[in-house]
């Protein structure tokens, strides 16, 4: 039986309210407060990381143990993670190309659904403002059955390693 960390999961959610509030507040114009706000906006940006790292911790209790006992095969690690990213991004992306039609952003756009665009060098994704936080979580998500065998041994991945993996 996993470990639930019930606390983790109510501050994700905090977290997660906040980004939602961050949106809302930088896409939106409140004339009167907007210098009151505008503060607020900055603060609120830095719940991103901390979304992210209780994300990525989460991850970890969910499947570091089922990966490492080959109990949930890597191929079904991934299959999960597409079908949970992949059809509303695509939706996004082909309405993106629709009302941008052009030859770059039929090009970008399919670059985007393979998700692996946080892997090109100077990619600037210009069809979701927010792309940019999917590319980094599927990155991590393609990086994470690699790290589960490099954290099953601590002496595998020596000191200083360690701590350069688990500062990234």
């Amino acid at each position: 039986m996993r470990k639930k960390y019930d606390s983790l999961n109510g501050m994700r959610a905090y977290a997660a309210i906040a980004i939602l509030a961050m949106h809302v507040l930088e896409n939106s114009e409140y004339t009167g407060i907007a210098s009151t706000v505008s503060t607020k906006v900055d603060l609120l940006k830095w719940l991103i990381y901390l979304f992210m790292i209780i994300s990525g911790f989460s991850l970890c209790c969910g499947y570091y143990e089922r990966i490492l006992h080959q109990s949930i095969s890597i191929v079904e690690f991934y299959k999960k993670r597409y079908k949970k990213i992949l059809p509303f991004f695509a939706l996004l992306v082909f309405m993106d190309c629709m009302t941008n039609l052009s030859l770059n952003s039929v090009i970008e756009g399919i670059a985007d659904i393979t998700l692996v665009y946080a892997l090109l060098p100077n990619a600037s994704i210009s069809v979701l403002g927010v792309g940019w936080f999917l590319g980094i979580v599927f990155l991590f998500y393609m990086i994470f059955p690699f790290y589960c065998f490099l954290m099953r041994s601590k002496k595998m991945l020596g000191g200083h390693l360690q701590c350069v993996f688990f500062t990234i």
